[in-house]
C-alpha cells in the first residue's frame, strides 16, 4: 500500500499498488502498532521478552526489579500474537517490522513445554500450530526480499522443516482441533497433528532448505546445512522403515 501523509491526523487515504484500489485507514492505529512493534524487537534484542520460570527462582536472593521487568516481559511477549494479527490487515510479511516480529511469534511460539524442577525438557513446545504458521509466512516474506541462494532463505527454511518435524502438545491440538493449515512453499496446506503424519513435508522442507544453504554456504551448506543433511538422512530412514518411500 502507498500512503498519502502519514503525519496528518485521523484517517489518510492509501492506495493499493497492486489492484490501484484507493481507502481510508486510521493513522493512529498504525503509527500505535508501528511503534509497539519496535519496542517488542528492542525488548526481544535486550533478551526482556520470554516466559520467566518464576517457579524456580527464590524471592529472596532475586531483585525487585528482575522480577518486575521479567513480568512486564511475559505481559508485552503475550500481545505478539495479537500485534502481528493486526499487522497483518496492514503490512506484508515482507515488510519491516512486520517480518521480524512474525519471526519472534514463531520463536516465543516454539519454546519448550515448561517442565517442573527436575524434570528433563520436554521434546514438544507451547504452541507449535502457531510456530509454524508464523515461520511459513517469514518464509514467504523472505523470498521477496531476498535472492535465491541467500543464507537467510535456507536458515528460514531449516527452522520451519525442524518446527514440522515436532510433536504437538494435546493443548496444541485441541485449540487448532487437531489440523491446521501452512503457507509453507506459498500454497495452503492441510498440516497433520502428528509429527509421523508430517514427515514426508517435513523431509521435502528441509531439502530445499539444504538446497539454499549449499548455494549461500557453499558445497556442504556449511554448519546449518551438515545439521540439516543429517536430519534429511535421518527422516529418510524413518520414511522407509514405515514404508512411506521406497
Amino acid at each position: 500500500m502507498l500512503f498519502t501523509d502519514l503525519n496528518q491526523k485521523g484517517d489518510a487515504i492509501v492506495r493499493c499498488e497492486a489492484c490501484q484500489i484507493s481507502y481510508s485507514v486510521d493513522v493512529h492505529r498504525i503509527l500505535d502498532l508501528l511503534e509497539f512493534s519496535e519496542q517488542l524487537l528492542q525488548e526481544d534484542a535486550h533478551g526482556l521478552l520470554g516466559e520467566f520460570p518464576f517457579h524456580q527462582i527464590d524471592p529472596h536472593s532475586t531483585s525487585l526489579t528482575t522480577i518486575i521487568l521479567a513480568r512486564i516481559g511475559d505481559f508485552h511477549a503475550s500481545k505478539v500474537p495479537s500485534i502481528t494479527n493486526a499487522m497483518s490487515e496492514f503490512f506484508l510479511p515482507s515488510s519491516y517490522p512486520f517480518q521480524p516480529l512474525l519471526r519472534l511469534r514463531s520463536l516465543l511460539a516454539s519454546q519448550p513445554t515448561p517442565a517442573l524442577p527436575g524434570q528433563p525438557i520436554s521434546e514438544t513446545v507451547k504452541d507449535l500450530f502457531d510456530a509454524i504458521e508464523a515461520q511459513a509466512l517469514v518464509w514467504k516474506g523472505m523470498k521477496v526480499v531476498y535472492p535465491n541462494g541467500h543464507p537467510s532463505l535456507g536458515i528460514a527454511l531449516a527452522e520451519l522443516g525442524k518446527l514440522l518435524n515436532l510433536d504437538a502438545t494435546e493443548d496444541s491440538v485441541r485449540k487448532q482441533g487437531g489440523t491446521t493449515s501452512s503457507t509453507e512453499v506459498g500454497k495452503q496446506l492441510p498440516l497433520p497433528a502428528q509429527a509421523t503424519d508430517r514427515l514426508g513435508l517435513a523431509r521435502e522442507t528441509l531439502g530445499m532448505a539444504l538446497e539454499q544453504l549449499k548455494i549461500g554456504f557453499g558445497e556442504t551448506g556449511g554448519l546449518v546445512g551438515r545439521e540439516v543433511e543429517g536430519i534429511v538422512e535421518g527422516l529418510t530412514k524413518e520414511m522407509k522403515f514405515k514404508g512411506l518411500i521406497a
